[in-house]
């Protein structure tokens, strides 16, 4: 259900970056920073980029219970994150496509095994 909110939730982001930035920069009960929750849910680059913009070091922040980057979870994610936004935290952190999360993948690794498994010899 996140997923159809996140684009309506751009206006709420803004507000917060403007009024409270700090709860931008909170993790939730798993460590995951808003950051984290929106990359894995599918949110649009719009999305994304703000709360880049609120905290930048955000994309290299690794989730405690995986490993896992912004950029591993875009590319893991079952909503399909649109491959802009998975361009732009490559290119905010090229460190992270060379990163690997608990269970030894690259964000590379996880996006041929979630998009194209389809596609085997």
């Amino acid at each position: 259900m996140l997923q159809y909110l996140l684009p309506k939730m751009f206006h709420i982001i803004e507000a917060l970056m403007k009024h409270a930035p700090e709860v931008l920069q909170m993790e939730d009960c798993v460590g995951a920073l808003p950051l984290h929750s929106t990359c894995y849910n599918g949110a649009p680059l719009k999305i994304v980029k703000a709360l880049v913009k609120a905290d930048f070091d955000s994309v290299k922040e690794i989730l405690r219970e995986t490993g896992a980057l912004p950029l591993h979870l875009a590319c893991e994610t079952e909503f399909e994150s649109p491959l802009e936004v998975i361009d732009f935290l490559a290119e905010s952190y090229p460190d992270a496509l060379d990163a690997k999360n608990y269970s030894d993948k690259t964000p590379s690794d996880i996006l041929r095994q979630q998009r194209f498994s389809g596609f085997s010899k």
